[in-house]
């Protein structure tokens, strides 16, 4: 950097928005970071870089990138984001679903088609109902969850129970819960690979959710995850909640039905 006073080389200071003597310069440098790291993968779908683009108050015209799109992005930035940093992307990324693994990496991936989303909507709509009634918890849609290995994953219905809620102010509800729900329904999109899925149950469950269900529409089954027995599978034309959901029954023939 040149003062142009002196005319003399001034050392950089390692952020370049606060040589400048910009405000929020740490801010700016972030996401300045996390920009150049999507701009540059290139298999991150145009939309996304220009939803990405217009969050970080970048030029979303430069977004527009000529590249093939393909089912699931990840992006590693050296540092990373702070969880206050990534509650803020996430948040404000419209056209994706973004949750981060615990070693940092953020995963990118593109929101449900119409069949997928009224599979999720008839889902919550059964669960809610369900819990309405019973009066045992909260059914959450999408909620971010930060979990204890450091990876922050989200869900197309969740069930939180009255005892997780208890002591969590106003403000505390207002953002990503910092725990894992005690029951998660994680539904199987045409373009997710059955291993990946597996995995994400995996983490729910090693970080502390007692029950998962992974809803593959496709082969018509339900892949059972509970903290004390080895997954199985079922597939009948409904299957029974145990745990935090004894009592809930999901009429599977319902979910089928929206892929008709």
């Amino acid at each position: 950097m040149i003062d142009a006073a002196t005319n003399q080389v001034i050392p950089s200071s390692g952020n370049v928005f606060a040589d400048m003597g910009l405000r929020d310069a740490a801010e700016l440098q972030t996401k300045a970071r996390l920009w150049a790291a999507l701009s540059l993968n290139a298999h991150c779908p145009q939309h996304i870089q220009a939803e990405v683009g217009v969050v970080l108050g970048m030029n979303p015209v430069n977004a527009i990138l000529e590249i093939p799109i393909l089912p699931v992005r990840t992006l590693v930035l050296d540092p990373p984001l702070s969880d206050e940093e990534f509650e803020r992307l996430s948040e404000r990324t419209d056209l994706a679903l973004v949750e981060r693994r615990s070693d940092g990496t953020i995963q990118i991936s593109e929101l449900a088609g119409a069949l997928g989303s009224s599979a999720n909507g008839d889902i919550c709509y059964q669960l809610s109902t369900w819990a309405k009634a019973s009066q045992t918890g909260r059914v959450l849609m999408h909620c971010g969850f930060f979990l204890p290995d450091g990876s922050c994953l989200s869900a197309g219905s969740t069930f939180v129970a009255t005892g997780q809620l208890a002591g969590l102010t106003r403000d505390d509800r207002a953002c990503f819960l910092r725990f894992a729900p005690a029951f998660v329904i994680e539904l199987r999109s045409p373009d997710d690979s059955l291993a990946m899925k597996a995995q994400k149950m995996e983490t729910w469950i090693a970080n502390g959710a007692q029950l998962g269900w992974l809803v593959d529409p496709y082969a018509k089954q339900v892949h059972i995850y509970e903290s004390s027995t080895a997954p199985r599978v079922e597939t009948g034309s409904s299957v029974a909640g145990s745990g935090p959901i004894e009592g809930f029954i999901l009429d599977l023939e319902e979910v089928w039905r929206c892929y008709e």
